[in-house]
């Protein structure tokens, strides 16, 4: 490779290593495409068992089932794939990286090209605000800080300087002057990482290493070995597939058994079974789940959260545990100078004056609140300076060396171990400083020195004896409305946990602010958290509501220990370093201002930065799930009512009181309608006031359970009823399957009222609520009509006109359905039941 050269590559050099190493782009960024979107919408169970159930119809040659099953599998991947393609696109809108253009200088020429056609051994300007595109070295740079939050989580600007590398190749820079970030500690002052910003100065960087080969490559590799486990409703949408599976199965067996005995043809039987297989899985069920999670998502981003996943939608209201940053999230993330206490005003406020500037939150607010002191105090702020050392991790302080006099602004503890102070003057700073960290303060401490001739800063200039000035205190207002939010959260039976970087009492500070009264045993720092095995972590895991002075690292440990314990975690972030643990969580969340690695791996975004959109977003999610268990319900019900009324026939020598097409006109027409209703019904009252389903909880619990079995007997034991009686009656076959076809028809949809109703009586459902529901039900009473007097509706389904009083009997044998049904919720109502049916 040739030796680097102030004229930065040729274009043709470019072009050569543009080729061999690649774009500079991470693999984790696969944006959305057609066919995985498409891929998404048919991993369900329930899809798996429509297929087979259409090719077991294609078998028969059954072509109407075989066409209506193929449609309802076609409506269901449209309206997943449509729900998915729009939050992808809202997210795509919110990614401003993939417009990331590098000033590079080529040939001797500046010029403006993509980010991702960046390559090891160009030359990238950089001034301040920009955003570092590649991992490399500074071969210029000019009161350089750098803006490394995103991968470190340290909030405080490093100071960066240049190194030399005249006649050297991009690999030797590589190997001699690049530090990687995890030895960052032992130097790489000239290193410069992708994903970063300057904070201030300007400078030029040697690209060195790009895409899967920079550090942030190293995090988005990571991912793609972080396993994120089922969501709760999969896992309960895989074992009510196994559920219908074995079902449908049995029943399958029992007709051959049934057959056998009665000597009938093995084809005839196949094709009942088949029919019946057809008839017990609810073909509308797959349809309503999608339609359910889509409107979920949509009034989730009313309440200012963007969802892009539809199954993430439903996993917000499982959420048992949330694990939230504090500052942003519960605070304003609005630094404000609360007290301050100096020796000397008129110096300390030119200290601050000449040590800050705008360069990160702290120092914008002390370059604010020094522009609002007394002039008396300001007259001698603008001193010539001479030398500035900006603030480093490692001192932990930042200096400038004016004509006048040594300004030191920095940490507490490190100013006043330089500081000449007597015992007493010792005791009094340190009771000062409690005193301002009990009170939730972040503080920032002022020394000075007077210039001696010095015209530079120097280390052993430094190492000299300073005079202490005294202390600011600054704190980050809690957001308003907060408290409210998270006894919100504790009424629903969720617990949230807080990681912060803050000092422990800072952070307990706070806590106390939002209503929190901590014991020792509630609080862990990141050391503590680093000497404890996974073992340890696990018992004490529920007991700890702060986690202080933790790393962005530390918090995939913590989503694997409560997911090991049994919480659904919901975790929010902001950083490159919490995208592996926001993908483990069960539901990553991030604001929209994250960066573009925690975005695209998080679940929800949060498009107003709010602690109670979540608890929105979860109250949503445990509406989702009701209305999805009230269209199960309603479904399930329906289908093996269906089922026991062919079962039934066939054991008491009957013939089908259904016709194929029948069963088909129930199922879509009279059940297809209010089940659309449904997945629009407004969520319950008091969903916040349940507590969070266990993740081992069954879709299907034994209340509901119990009211299939019911209801599904005592309509399919009714239709048997009237369908013999008008047969010993005398009435022709066709009729008494009229009858049979519109009983099962105005059962559905009238027991739909009290499906909806699923833990509270019909009588205090407030029906109203949902006038889809109530226009559903008269619209399917009207094709009902049709269906029996149209002359081609008539031909088409084989029905005959129904005499007034069969009417009558219908609605009245309908209303005894409900009435059982109702009498059963007041029964387990009493004993407690939905408690029971909710965990």
């Amino acid at each position: 490779m040739e030796s680097l050269s102030r004229k930065g590559l040729s274009d043709q050099e470019a072009k050569k290593r543009l080729s061999r190493y690649g774009l500079n782009r991470l693999d984790y960024q696969r944006h959305y495409s057609v066919g995985g979107l498409l891929g998404n919408q048919v991993k369900s169970p329930l899809m798996a068992i429509l297929g087979v159930a259409a090719v077991m119809a294609i078998v028969m040659q059954d072509w109407l089932d075989a066409a209506v099953i193929l449609l309802t599998l076609t409506i269901n991947v449209a309206l997943g794939f449509w729900q998915e393609l729009k939050a992808e696109r809202s997210l795509e809108a919110l990614a401003k990286v993939l417009s990331l253009k590098c000033v590079v200088l080529r040939s001797g020429r500046r010029g403006e090209v993509s980010a991702t056609e960046v390559v090891p051994g160009d030359w990238v300007l950089l001034d301040e605000g920009s955003k570092v595109p590649a991992d490399g070295v500074l071969v210029q740079a000019e009161n350089v800080t750098m803006n490394e939050a995103a991968l470190t989580g340290e909030a405080w600007p490093v100071a960066k300087k240049s190194v030399k590398v005249a006649g050297k190749t991009t690999e030797v820079v590589a190997a001699t002057a690049f530090t990687p970030l995890a030895k960052r500690s032992k130097g790489g002052l000239e290193t410069v990482y992708s994903g970063t910003t300057m904070s201030s100065g300007s400078g030029v960087m040697l690209v060195v290493k790009t895409g899967m080969q920079t550090e942030l490559g190293t995090i988005a590799a990571s991912l793609t070995k972080t396993e994120r486990r089922l969501t709760p409703l999969q896992e309960r949408l895989q074992h009510l597939a196994k559920l219908i599976s074995l079902i449908v199965l049995g029943i399958a067996i029992l007709i051959f058994l049934i057959g056998l005995l009665t000597a009938q043809s093995w084809w005839e039987l196949l094709a009942l079974a088949v029919a019946v297989a057809v008839a017990a899985v609810p073909e509308g069920l797959v349809i309503s789940l999608t339609a359910i999670l889509a409107v979920g998502m949509q009034r989730i981003l009313k309440r200012k959260a963007l969802v892009r996943k539809l199954l993430a939608a439903e996993v917000l209201g499982s959420v048992s545990v949330i694990v939230s940053d504090k500052t942003g999230t519960l605070t304003e993330g609005n630094l404000k100078v609360r007290e301050a206490d100096f020796r000397d005003d008129r110096l300390a406020i030119q200290a601050l004056a000449a040590v800050t500037g705008l360069k990160d939150p702290l120092e914008a607010e002390l370059h604010r609140w020094v522009q609002t002191r007394p002039n008396s105090l300001k007259r001698s702020m603008n001193q010539e300076i001479l030398d500035r050392w900006l603030f480093s991790a490692s001192r932990r302080y930042s200096a400038v060396l004016t004509v006048k006099e040594l300004f030191v602004v920095g940490a507490p503890e490190t100013l006043m171990l330089n500081c000449r102070l007597s015992e007493a003057e010792r005791r009094y700073w340190g009771a000062r400083l409690e005193q301002m960290s009990l009170k939730g303060y972040r503080v920032v401490a002022v020394a000075h020195r007077s210039r001696r001739g010095e015209t530079g800063l120097t280390r052993k200039l430094m190492e000299k004896p300073w005079y202490f000035l005294g202390l600011v205190g600054l704190s980050d207002p809690i957001r308003q409305g907060i408290r409210p939010m998270l006894a919100k959260a504790e009424a629903a039976g969720i617990q949230v946990k807080v990681i912060t970087g803050d000092y422990r009492q800072t952070a307990q500070v706070v806590m106390n602010q939002l209503g929190w009264k901590l014991t020792e045993m509630e609080v862990l720092e990141g050391e503590e958290l680093a000497a404890l095995t996974d073992d340890d972590l696990d018992r004490r895991i529920q007991q700890i509501k702060l986690f202080a002075r933790t790393t962005p690292a530390q918090k995939l440990r913590l989503v694997a220990s409560l997911q090991r314990v049994g919480a659904v975690v919901a975790m929010t972030g902001d950083g490159i370093n919490d995208a592996p643990a926001l993908k483990k969580a069960d539901i990553g969340i991030v604001v929209a201002e994250a960066t573009d690695v925690a975005r695209e791996t998080a679940d929800m975004v949060l498009l107003d930065n709010n602690f109670s959109t979540i608890i929105a977003a979860v109250e949503e999610g445990r509406g989702i799930f009701h209305n999805f268990q009230k269209v199960l319900l309603y479904l399930l019900s329906d289908a093996f009512g269906e089922v026991v009324v062919v079962i039934g026939s066939m054991l008491a020598g009957l013939p089908l009181p259904l016709s194929a097409a029948q069963i088909l006109w129930i199922n879509l027409v009279n059940d297809g309608l209010p089940t659309l209703a449904l997945t629009v019904d407004p969520k319950a009252r008091g969903l916040l006031r349940d507590k969070p389903r266990p993740i081992k909880a069954p879709l299907v619990p034994k209340y509901m359970l119990i009211l299939i079995a019911i209801v599904s007997l005592t309509a399919g034991l009714g239709v048997l009823f009237g369908f013999y009686s008008l047969l010993k009656s005398g009435y022709p076959l066709v009729y008494a399957r009229t009858f049979a076809f519109c009983f099962l028809a105005a059962d559905s949809l009238l027991y739909v009222f009290s499906t909806r109703a699923l833990y509270r009586s019909l009588w205090t459902s407030r029906l109203w609520k949902n006038r889809y529901l109530i226009a559903a039900v008269l619209i399917g009473f009207g094709l009902q009509f049709l269906a029996v007097y149209h002359p081609w509706l008539q031909q088409l389904l084989g029905t005959a006109p129904l005499a007034l009083n069969h009417w009558l009997g219908i609605i009245l044998m309908s209303l005894g359905v409900i009435g059982v049904i109702e009498a059963l919720k007041w029964l387990f109502f009493r004993r407690g039941a939905r408690e029971a049916s909710l965990g």
